[in-house]
């Protein structure tokens, strides 16, 4: 049944695409996506184009169809999925198709990229970077770039291909592609670049639920314009990439200077991605919960390293594993526990689950100071300790791979758990009962 219903959708994705001819943007990378496809949609809804986009991370063989088509997965339900295919159907002939797509394109295995772009290939692709996510079904490090790389490949002949500057496989990832190539990022020979970035911390004593608690300031320099944004809530250098990309996507469809710092400025926080939520005695969770890689994952750690602190506030990572690093994940767990350590500033490293001893060996061994590296079996334990342990000031990244459930940490510790199905991830029934 599931098969059928997956042939089905991408049968009328295909369909409607060639019938409605949109302009499609496909996103695809280890890390950075969602957030690089909210800032780009944002940008071109403000240039009054009619834009669609997907739902959470809708870029599999199942969701990235239900993106095409504007729809939603109704479950387990069979007769929901008929409602689906019927409305789906529909878009092929709909006056009200948009003329913009913004989609991701996800990989966890060897010829993804190629199936989606069998459904859809895009008239712009833009690719975030890459990390050894996913090496268990992909391979290599080469491989995952080659495997991303399909997308520049299939990006349609006179289209355009943006990829990362700051990553060492920005080269390889374009090669062969019939597009031309531009560059975006922190890198000086970036064709769109961040040339400035700073995070300030608000509050004066203890964060609160009834102010902003941060702001984040971003400069990016074209060749065109100047574009500087402030965004209250808004966290990471990540974001400060996807706003560069959004602006190279919106100066590359002819938008105005005006209308894309109008679409930058809509740029909000994400559920689970470098999200900043109240904490329980005043204290500020960085709720990075969602997913980890581990460029995300020093990322992460970098925002957390830049706060400034308010009295006796302290940073503290509560970290758990990464999953399907493949033959990297020793190294990578090391790697990361030596970076932690070497940051110099975090003030407490509290490691999740069997995968994640790793990083608090590592940072032990690196000069972290055993008193300040705890290691928990479970997220329970871990979210209970740090109930105790927190106080007014103390600014808390959570962070892990899926398969950790990070967000039971951050759900332990949140000033508002009965807003939980609202503020986090994986809050549905399904996974709940998981």
């Amino acid at each position: 049944m599931k098969t059928l219903i997956i042939k089905r959708l991408q049968s009328l994705a295909r369909r409607a695409v060639l019938a409605q001819k949109p302009t499609v943007i496909g996103i695809t990378g280890s890390y950075g996506k969602t957030s690089t496809r909210q800032a780009v949609a944002e940008v071109l809804s403000a240039g009054h184009l009619s834009v669609r986009t997907g739902e959470g991370n809708y870029n599999s063989e199942i969701g990235f169809p239900l993106s095409v088509l504007g729809e939603s997965s109704p479950g387990r339900h069979p007769f929901a999925w008929l409602g689906v295919l019927g409305r789906a159907r529909a878009q092929i002939r709909s006056k009200t198709f948009p003329s913009h797509l913004v989609l991701e394109y996800g990989a966890d295995k060897r010829g993804d990229i190629a199936r989606l772009c069998d459904v859809v290939s895009p008239t712009v692709s833009v690719l975030t970077g890459i990390s050894p996510v996913h090496a268990e079904g992909i391979g290599s490090l080469e491989d995952i770039v080659s495997e991303k790389g399909e997308l520049a490949r299939r990006t349609m002949k006179g289209g355009l291909v943006m990829v990362n500057a700051d990553d060492p496989y920005h080269h390889a990832l374009a090669q062969n592609s019939p597009s031309a190539v531009q560059t975006y990022g922190w890198a000086d020979f970036a064709d769109v670049r961040v040339s400035a970035y700073a995070i300030e911390t608000l509050s004066q004593a203890r964060f609160s639920l009834e102010e902003p608690v941060t702001r984040m300031r971003v400069e990016i320099t074209t060749r065109r314009s100047v574009y500087d944004v402030t965004l209250q809530n808004v966290l990471g250098k990540p974001v400060a990439s996807a706003l560069a990309a959004a602006v190279l996507v919106g100066e590359h469809f002819g938008l105005s200077r005006e209308d894309i710092l109008v679409g930058l400025q809509r740029v909000r926080p994400i559920s689970g991605r470098l999200n900043p939520l109240i904490g329980i005695k005043g204290s500020l969770i960085i709720d990075d919960s969602y997913n980890a890689s581990p460029k995300a994952m020093r990322a992460a750690l970098e925002t957390l390293s830049q706060f400034a602190l308010m009295d006796n506030g302290r940073r503290i990572a509560v970290l758990g594993h990464m999953a399907e690093l493949g033959p990297y994940t020793e190294s990578e767990h090391q790697d990361l526990g030596k970076f932690v350590a070497e940051l110099g500033n975090v003030d407490g490293l509290l490691c999740v689950g069997e995968r994640a001893r790793d990083i608090a060996r590592a940072a032990r061994a690196a000069g972290m100071p055993g008193d300040h590296v705890l290691e928990f079996p479970k997220t329970k334990e871990a979210g209970e300790w740090v109930d105790g342990f927190i106080h007014a000031g103390d600014v808390v990244l959570v962070k892990g791979s899926q398969s950790a459930r990070m967000e039971h940490v951050v759900k332990a510790i949140m000033a508002e758990p009965l807003r939980s199905e609202e503020l986090l991830v994986r809050q549905s029934k399904t996974w709940l009962e998981t």
